[in-house]
């Protein structure tokens, strides 16, 4: 008699960051078009839920917790992940495919950055043509700008506290602006005592941020506004500027398609922009999965196929981001063409950030819960940076 039963099909779960629209989009028809090549593999999706705190690094914790972490997982924080053993190591025939990728301490790789995404200020056009107004080129202009936009009844900015990691976009641009720009080992001077975080540079850098609330440069109800609620503040005409991710834009446009839209690159005292490179986050392969010989396989030929040449332009161009493979992708968008040639011609990426391999653990962390802190009144500035000179300490005493 002829043997009808079929074989099981391999069952994949990817575990991904939801909060973006693009990025959802993105993972969706790449997990469509997988099935379709492959039929023997059946991709489940795990979009994230929110966590109390925020941040998506926790809700990796939680799902770890109770045994549901996934297969093929997004990771905001892989040094984490990393110390926890939470994830193998990938092999030579996936991160040959790009260009850059962040090795840990054992000499492995543990994630592929999905895409680049340059982080900027956005603003309406209209509005700063209708006041002849121009980008700054230092913070100081940028101070004038917000406070000429105020006098004329606009309001600056639009920040999303509601989402604590957003606040991240502004940590780096501060710290790197005011505390590493004149010193790039700074974390490694603060774990050996040399420097503290109650010291003229941190605190300055508290300053300005706390001083864009305390001006009214922000909109009201900020620490409610989620990420993606930004971009409605900036469609709507309810905020002028927007610090984000150049990803953002088409979500702005969709929302509004008669908006104009420009972007410019923060600036320091000294003229000098910056951006950010994140090569440590991205797509991994959970420890569990690496068990499975055929789970593995299959989670192999998953990343394989989101970086090909038939789907990896087609994220890109959804994500309004920049490619990260070493394989050529042409970039139609022609802002996001001038966004990534001004990039070449002499935006700073600071390598050491807040949240790198520098940073005590959990510190990133408790760094945006006291700016909201702060920001509420809970904490003066000065109660706070004592705090987190605290914090950093114990942290760093706790690692041994």
């Amino acid at each position: 008699m002829e043997n009808t039963q079929t074989e099981e099909k391999t069952v994949l779960i990817v575990t991904f960051a939801s909060g973006d629209d693009g990025w959802n989009r993105s993972v969706s028809l790449v997990c469509a078009a997988f099935m379709e090549k492959y039929p023997e593999i059946e991709v489940r999706l795990q979009p994230s839920t929110r966590t109390q705190s925020g941040f998506y690094d926790d809700y990796l914790k939680r799902q770890t917790a109770v045994g549901e972490l996934g297969d093929v997982v997004e990771v905001k924080d892989i040094r984490m992940a990393y110390e926890e053993g939470m994830f193998c190591p990938l092999p030579d025939e996936l991160t040959d495919l790009l260009q850059d990728t962040w090795m840990a301490p054992d000499g492995c790789v543990y994630t592929l950055p999905g895409v680049r995404l340059e982080q900027g200020m956005i603003y309406n056009k209209d509005v700063f043509d209708a006041l002849g107004l121009t980008p700054p080129s230092t913070w100081e202009e940028f101070e004038v700008l917000c406070e000429t936009l105020k006098e004329r009844q606009y309001t600056p900015l639009v920040v999303g506290g509601g989402d604590s990691w957003h606040l991240m976009f502004w940590c780096r641009y501060f710290f790197n602006s005011c505390v590493t720009s004149s010193n790039p080992s700074w974390q490694k001077d603060c774990t050996l005592g040399k420097v503290s975080w109650t010291e003229e540079e941190p605190a300055e850098m508290l300053d300005r941020f706390a001083g864009l609330f305390e001006k009214g440069y922000v909109s009201r109800g900020y620490a409610m506004t989620g990420d993606a609620e930004t971009c409605e503040y900036i469609a709507n005409g309810n905020a002028v500027m927007l610090y984000s991710l150049c990803n953002q834009i088409p979500k702005i446009q969709s929302l509004n398609p008669e908006i104009r839209l420009g972007w410019f690159f923060m600036p320091d005292d000294e003229g000098r922009k910056y951006s950010f490179t994140d090569n440590q986050s991205g797509w991994g392969i959970s420890a569990e999965c690496g068990n499975d010989e055929k789970k593995y396989d299959a989670a192999v030929n998953f990343l394989k196929f989101f970086y090909s040449e038939e789907i990896y332009g087609e994220i890109c161009s959804l994500m309004n981001a920049l490619p990260v493979t070493k394989q050529e992708i042409p970039v139609e968008n022609e802002q996001l063409k001038a966004i990534s040639e001004e990039v070449g011609s002499g935006v700073l990426k600071p390598e050491m950030q807040i949240g790198d391999e520098d940073t005590p653990e959990g510190f990133r962390n408790f760094l945006c819960a006291g700016l909201k802190k702060v920001l509420d009144g809970e904490k003066t500035k000065e109660e706070m940076l004592k705090e987190y000179q605290q914090e950093w300490e114990r942290a760093v005493a706790d690692a041994g």
